[in-house]
């Protein structure tokens, strides 16, 4: 996150971090960087994810009010899915 941005108020406290796993917190996330890993390979996945939270705007995901990683503010597409894995698709301006 870059020092001028604020989370929003719906994410976790650092609190709320410690006292749940990541994998229950974002369970939908899990499963798709789960099915990342297996088409990709670990290392892969990983590398980019941790990349993520340095700072680098490679990787970001969000549920729930948990975020992990890094926003591209560039001009794009976001893409959500609902819990039916129906997909949202919006371009960005």
């Amino acid at each position: 996150m870059k020092a001028s941005q604020h989370p929003s108020p719906n994410v976790e406290s650092f609190t709320e971090r410690r006292e749940k796993p990541l994998r229950e917190r974002m369970p939908q996330v899990s499963a798709w960087v789960d099915d990342l890993r297996a088409a990709f390979g670990d290392e892969l996945i990983n590398g980019q994810i941790k990349a993520g939270i340095r700072g680098e705007a490679v990787f970001f995901a969000t549920e729930g009010g948990v975020e992990l990683g890094t926003r591209d503010d560039r001009p794009g597409v976001d893409v959500s899915y609902d819990v039916r894995g129906d997909a949202t698709v919006r371009r960005l301006p």
